[in-house]
């Protein structure tokens, strides 16, 4: 309510509509894809070119990194697809009794250690965290975490934090792909 959408298309529009910015120059990053929705909808009613806001990106910081990977050809494989929170749950869910996740914390209930264990594994990617001082510190987490990565490698899943480091390592390490990025991408508005 304090007018962050009003303002993103009010600059968006001045440099489209007044400036001749080309759209696909344009991204804006979202905090949900129905923000992104949004936006994209309110766009199309103020830029004179109705199909200008599909020629930009618009949405999450996730879908970026993503669509980013996926154009640098920088996931292993022919094709991976993203797994959400929701997806992660239903993993550990179903894998239960056979990875024996209730032995990282016996007396949590289910619902609770799994949501521990999605933040947890985001923790531990996020912050490279070295895992020969994890598995002193809690094995049967480490124990977990890699049957989850292999369980990811092998079927063509990558995870949110993933996606944010490996875009993280792509641009700071290969001058190429910071320098397409940069030439395509103008204009970023979060």
């Amino acid at each position: 309510g304090s007018g962050k959408t009003t303002t993103l298309i009010r600059r968006i529009s001045r440099l489209v509509n007044d400036e001749h910015v080309s759209p696909s120059n344009i991204v804006a990053i979202t905090f949900t894809v129905l923000a992104g929705d949004k936006l994209k909808y309110e766009l199309s009613q103020v830029l004179k070119d109705r199909s200008a806001p599909s020629q930009m990106f618009v949405g999450t910081i996730h879908s970026f990194c993503f669509q980013l990977l996926v154009s640098e050809r920088a996931l292993p494989g022919e094709s991976f697809e993203p797994i959400t929170e929701s997806q992660q749950f239903i993993l550990f869910t179903k894998h239960w009794s056979a990875w024996e996740i209730q032995k990282v914390d016996p007396e949590l209930r289910r619902t609770t250690l799994i949501e521990r264990l999605i933040s947890s594994i985001d923790i531990v990617k996020m912050n490279k965290i070295n895992l020969s001082n994890l598995k002193k510190l809690h094995s049967e987490f480490l124990r977990v975490y890699e049957l989850y990565n292999k369980y990811l490698a092998e079927n063509g899943f990558i995870d949110y934090a993933d996606m944010l480091i490996k875009t993280r390592d792509i641009l700071l390490n290969d001058p190429n792909a910071r320098n397409r990025c940069l030439q395509k991408y103008k204009y970023i508005f979060i």
